[in-house]
Order: structure tokens, then C-alpha cells, then sequence
């Protein structure tokens, strides 16, 4: 109804404006002709134009008054289209920021529990390194006492011990060396055997010779020689025994002879061989010694710096288990968080059941904002709150790890 009044007040005000731009010209050709003929076909172009002009404007704003009325409503649905998603995005706020406190709530436990466990876990490491510094310190140390012996104690008597062996083993040798001296004296009182039965040979033989020529002159002598013959032949007989046992003796004395050589070669060789094996022995034991000793003086001097390093590992652990405190800002900062969602929960929720009056006790930007800033109790909120609501988010600092100084300037509890 409002678009045909306005449609029709607009078609009056275009005739009216027309019939003024026709009758300028039709005044003017009057004027100048001063022809009643003239100026009944003015009048009647005037007035045939008038309702032209008429027709054809209100034609035109009936299809203007067409579309903007379309405009209107495809303008309506749009709004109600939009306000019915903003409802519902808002009702799926309202159910979506429980579950994100929930969230957050539970991370606030988990960080807690996490960072608890693992400042337990590095206060153990913490007993464990002190432990065994304590443990290699006593190991490497010397022992006050009755019941234990410093390392250094242990090797000098080691070293001392196999001095003592390798001293053995030499006079060993000497024993052994002294030993084929006196086989070689034997060896040479057997040869001297050797020569006294050549000569028992000899007189075995010549016994056997005087045997044989006795038994020549018995036979020659007939009779009377009978018994010489018999003494003869008795003398031949023990010449022949002397000489087989003189055989038989001097393959002895060879015999014995040919092994004490053996055997005094034998141990001249073991001798010698473990004289030199025994001075090799003792030079390398001697050195040996000298490395231990060496490397016990480097063991000393790294256990030494083990333990410092245990230690400042130990006073760095401290200080990480003091920095693993960090959950208690998560959990403050995380529960800021929380507050304002439950706020901004009930404010929708208010939007959506409240009438025109309700709307004014609905806080504004400013005023919640000024809430916001009143429960934050840390340094670094405020400062992030400021920046934004300054509109200069470009000034926003990196994060970074706070460090125990910065903790000690917020307004937090640490436990």
C-alpha cells in the first residue's frame, strides 16, 4: 500500500515537471508568433506529451516499485536466514564452550600430573648421580683403615710381587745354568771312564794274547803242560769276559755320555731362553706397571671430573624440577581462560531468552572487557589484553620460555 502511494505521488510530481518543460517552449513560439493556430497545436502537443510522459513514468516506476519490493524480500529472507544462523551458531557456542572448559580442564590436570611425574623422575636422576659420585669417589679414593687398600697400594704390591717372580725366574735360570756346569764336569769324569775301560780292553786283550801263547807253549810242552793248558785256557776265558763286559760298559758310559750332552743342551737352551724371556718378562711388567699407574692417575683425574659434572648435573636438575613449577602458571592462565568462556556461555544464553528490556543488562564490550582486565593477576595477560584491545596486535611479543626470574614476577603461587 505504501509502495502505490509513493508510486503515484512520483507520477504527479514527473507531470508536473513535464507539463513545465512543454509549456516553456509553447509560451515562448506564442510569444514570438502572436498565432492562435500555433498555439492551439502548442497546447495540444503540451498536453499529448503531459500524458505521455505520464503513462510512460508510471509504467516504469511500477517496475522500480516491482523490484525493490523483490529487493525487500530477498533483503528480509536474507536477515532472517542470517539471524537463524547466528542463533544457531550461537546455541552451538552455548554447547560447544562446556566441552572446551571440559577440555581445558583436563589439560590443566594432565600438564599437572605429567609435570609432577617428571619432577620426580629428575629428582631421582638428582639421588641416582649423587649416588654414584659418592660410589666412584670411594672406589677411586684411598680406603682409611684397617678392612681395605687404595688402588695404589694394590698396585705397588702387584708390582712389587711380580718383581719378585721375575727375580725368581731369573735365579732360576742361573740354577739351571750352574746345573749344566756341573753335567759337563760329569760328562767329563764319564769320558775320563771311557778312556780307564780302553785301557781295561787293552789289558783284556793282551791277557787273551798271553792266554793264547800259554796254551801254545802247554801243547808243545806235552804232558807235562796239561794243566798249564787248563790255567790257560781259564785265563782266556775271564780275558774274554773282561773284554765283552768292558764292551758292555763303555756303551754304557756312551750311552750316558750321548744324554748328558742331550740333556745339558737341552738345559743350556732353556736356560738361556728363559733368562731372555725372563728380562723381556720383567721389562714389560715394569712398564705395565708404569701404564697402570698412569692410567690410574687418569682415572683419578676423570673421576674427578665426573664427579664435578655430577654434581652440576645435580644442581641443574635442581633447577629444571624448580622450572618444571610452570604448570601452576598453565593452570592459572588456562583457568582465566575458562572463566570468561563460562561468562560469554551466559551472556549468549541471556541473548537468546532475552526481551527488549533484557537486552540492556547484557554487559557491553567495554565493560566486560574492564572485568576481564580485573581477573587477570598476571603481568603478561594484562599486557596481551592491552595490545589487543589497543588494536596494535602487531606489537604482540614472541612467546617464549619464561625463566625462573619472569615466574617471580607474576603474581603467581608456585608450589
Amino acid at each position: 500500500m505504501n509502495n502505490s502511494v509513493d508510486v503515484k505521488r512520483i507520477q504527479r510530481r514527473i507531470l508536473v515537471t513535464g507539463s513545465t518543460l512543454f509549456a516553456i517552449p509553447v509560451i515562448i513560439l506564442f510569444y514570438f508568433t502572436q498565432s492562435n493556430t500555433v498555439t492551439a497545436i502548442a497546447v495540444c502537443l503540451w498536453f499529448l506529451g503531459g500524458l505521455a510522459l505520464y503513462f510512460y513514468a508510471g509504467r516504469e516506476l511500477k517496475v522500480l516499485a516491482s523490484n525493490l519490493e523483490k529487493e525487500k524480500e530477498d533483503y528480509r529472507h536474507e536477515v532472517e536466514e542470517k539471524s537463524a544462523i547466528s542463533e544457531s551458531i550461537m546455541h552451538g557456542c552455548i554447547r560447544l564452550i562446556p566441552v572446551l572448559n571440559e577440555q581445558l580442564k583436563e589439560v590443566v590436570e594432565y600438564t599437572e600430573q605429567a609435570a609432577l611425574d617428571i619432577s620426580a623422575r629428575f629428582q631421582d636422576i638428582a639421588t641416582k648421580a649423587h649416588e654414584q659420585t659418592n660410589t666412584a669417589l670411594n672406589t677411586i679414593k684411598a680406603k682409611d683403615g684397617k678392612d681395605g687398600l687404595s688402588i695404589e697400594n694394590i698396585l705397588n704390591l702387584t708390582g712389587n710381587s711380580l718383581e719378585d717372580m721375575a727375580e725368581e725366574v731369573v735365579n732360576a735360570s742361573k740354577s739351571l745354568l750352574k746345573a749344566v756346569e756341573e753335567m759337563d764336569d760329569l760328562a767329563a769324569n764319564v769320558h775320563k771312564i771311557s778312556r780307564i775301560m780302553e785301557d781295561i780292553e787293552f789289558i783284556a786283550d793282551q791277557t787273551n794274547l798271553l792266554a793264547l801263547n800259554a796254551a801254545i807253549e802247554a801243547a808243545r810242552a806235552g804232558e807235562a803242560g796239561r794243566g798249564f793248558s787248563v790255567v790257560a785256557d781259564e785265563i782266556r776265558k775271564l780275558s774274554s769276559r773282561s773284554s765283552s763286559a768292558s764292551t758292555m760298559i763303555k756303551d754304557v758310559i756312551k750311552t750316558i755320555h750321548e744324554r748328558i750332552e742331550e740333556a745339558s743342551q737341552s738345559i743350556k737352551e732353556m736356560a738361556a731362553r728363559d733368562i731372555e724371556e725372563a728380562e723381556k718378562t720383567k721389562t714389560k711388567i715394569t712398564q705395565l706397571l708404569r701404564d697402570i699407574r698412569s692410567t690410574h692417575g687418569e682415572l683419578e683425574k676423570s673421576v674427578d671430573m665426573l664427579i664435578d659434572g655430577s654434581r652440576v648435573i645435580a644442581n641443574d636438575i635442581s633447577s629444571i624440577v624448580t622450572s618444571l613449577q610452570f604448570q601452576d602458571i598453565t593452570r592459572q592462565r588456562i583457568e582465566h581462560v575458562i572463566t570468561p568462556l563460562n561468562d560469554i556461555k551466559n551472556e549468549m544464553e541471556m541473548f537468546l531468552n532475552a526481551d527488549e528490556e533484557g537486552f540492556k543488562e547484557i554487559d557491553s564490550i567495554e565493560k566486560r572487557l574492564e572485568n576481564l582486565a580485573k581477573h587477570y593477576t598476571m603481568e603478561k595477560e594484562r599486557a596481551t589484553l592491552k595490545i589487543f584491545t589497543d588494536g596494535k596486535q602487531e606489537e604482540l611479543p614472541q612467546t617464549k620460555v619464561a625463566t625462573q626470574d619472569d615466574k617471580l614476577g607474576d603474581n603467581v603461587v608456585l608450589f
